[in-house]
């Protein structure tokens, strides 16, 4: 299974992460506390708590920007090679699934069985089409009241 991205050049961005953890980390400690508000001496008094909850909320904004840009750098993943340069075309393949189809026609399963395995192939065989997969069964009509 293979692995690629399709932005590649998107990632050229987390260069700037470690600036910003430098300028977040470096300088938390100089920012003023602005708040306008009648009592300001009274919430200058109050500490703000050390320790590793200091750095949460700036690891959770660092986070956030990583998972950003990998996310714009549009991670790939799977195998196979489809041609993008043909067109496709919609095909809907209607199938019965009333009580007839349960008849064992196609041993040794029955016609639903077999219908679906036809279509399962048919659609493996055409990459560039979509699909649309429509039911019905014949409902017995009701006699008018």
């Amino acid at each position: 299974m293979a692995f690629r991205f399709a932005q590649p050049w998107y990632l050229l961005l987390l260069m700037l992460l470690p600036g910003y953890l430098y300028f977040e980390f470096r300088h938390r400690s100089k920012k003023l506390l602005t708040i306008p508000h009648s009592r300001l001496q009274l919430i200058l008094r109050v500490q703000p708590q050390k320790g590793y909850w200091q750095w949460f909320y700036p690891g959770l904004r660092a986070l956030t920007i990583l998972l950003l840009i990998l996310a714009l750098a549009r991670p790939q993943w799977g195998h196979g090679v489809r041609d993008l340069r043909r067109n496709g075309v919609d095909i809907v393949i209607a199938m019965d699934v009333s009580g007839s189809m349960l008849a064992l026609d196609f041993l040794p399963q029955n016609r639903l069985g077999a219908a679906t395995k036809v279509a399962k192939d048919f659609v493996s065989r055409r990459p560039n089409d979509r699909f649309s997969l429509v039911h019905f069964r014949n409902m017995p009509s009701r006699p008018a009241l």
